[in-house]
């Protein structure tokens, strides 16, 4: 019989591979629709990342009891995202910087640029942009549905008067607060992990809450061709299957939801939703020493993901046509 383990991040006794021991579109996966079956998945190891074999579940949800699921979680800690960074760099000078250094900096161009406005952070975690913000804006809120990360950023952040921390989706602070209006919008690597509806939503939320002459600053994934994945298990998904296992955040024995955005479909989704780019870049690139491992995994060859950087942004505005 096998083994039943669920899989779990962290060192452990688990064999660690080397990414030539993996097929990251083999049998395994196919087998894994199944039921239990060992297959290579992603593990944070002493700041690094490495491939080990473990024993996953497939989920099994239909769509109608995921979206009876009460709650949002977001099952990734922010140690495990300091260990994924390292894998990047920010092509910036030497390279050797922060990867997210090019995003960032515009980030704050624009909240130095209108010192009073009010600003909105949707999906705003333990507040990671709040703190870099929350000096040059004239007040904020930050929206966050996860009651972990909520609580975090509350206890860290909200004054109840000018910072104003909420444990609510945007889609929920709209309809609580149908008339307020913001002049700076951040969504910042969120759209990858929610429903493909939710995502939808969100950015027409963005443009339902931005004043005349606001602007929103949205980050989030890219890659050379869209691609809907797991965490760990990077074989492409259906939009269906995608969608049906986002939605369910009790449920996700392959790690989070990440929804690979290219250029086009990212430029397309933004648009879709009434909104127009004014500007737009990728940010974090592969390291050379870690591009075979990236594109292996991907199964893509290294070149097509050599220039292409592993996130991107864009400034948007209302569109008025």
């Amino acid at each position: 019989m096998p083994d039943t383990r669920r899989a779990e991040l962290g060192p452990g006794s688990d064999r660690a591979l080397k990414s030539a021991d993996v097929d990251p579109l083999g049998d395994d996966f196919e087998k894994a629709e199944q039921g239990f079956v060992d297959c290579p998945v992603l593990d944070a190891n002493g700041g690094s990342l490495v491939v080990r074999k473990a024993t996953v579940q497939v989920p099994r949800v239909e769509p109608e009891e995921a979206m009876k699921s009460q709650g949002y979680a977001y099952n990734r800690s922010d140690d495990e995202l300091s260990a994924w960074g390292q894998s990047f760099t920010s092509r910036i000078g030497d390279g050797t910087g922060n990867p997210e250094e090019d995003y960032l900096s515009v980030l704050k161009l624009i909240a130095n640029c209108k010192p009073n406005a009010k600003y909105l952070d949707i999906g705003c975690g333990v507040g990671r942009i709040i703190q870099i913000v929350q000096h040059s804006v004239g007040s904020l809120v930050g929206l966050e549905p996860e009651l972990e990360r909520f609580q975090a950023c509350y206890k860290a952040h909200n004054d109840g008067d000018r910072i104003r921390i909420i444990n609510s989706t945007s889609r929920e602070y709209k309809d609580a607060h149908p008339e307020d209006r913001f002049d700076i919008i951040a969504v910042s690597m969120v759209l990858q992990h929610v429903p493909t509806g939710i995502c939808d939503q969100i950015l027409r939320d963005v443009r339902e809450f931005l004043m005349p002459e606001g602007v929103a600053i949205i980050a989030t994934t890219q890659q050379d061709v869209e691609r809907f994945t797991f965490e760990f298990n990077p074989r492409p998904q259906t939009v269906e299957e995608f969608d049906r296992y986002a939605v369910d955040t009790a449920n996700q024995q392959w790690g989070i939801p990440v929804r690979m955005f290219s250029k086009a479909s990212f430029h397309q989704t933004i648009e879709q939703a009434g909104l127009h780019i004014i500007h737009w870049s990728q940010f974090s690139y592969f390291r050379p020493e870690k591009l075979a491992w990236w594109a292996a995994r991907s199964g893509v060859p290294p070149e097509a993901i050599r220039h292409v950087a592993i996130s991107q942004y864009a400034v948007v505005k209302r569109d008025r046509s």
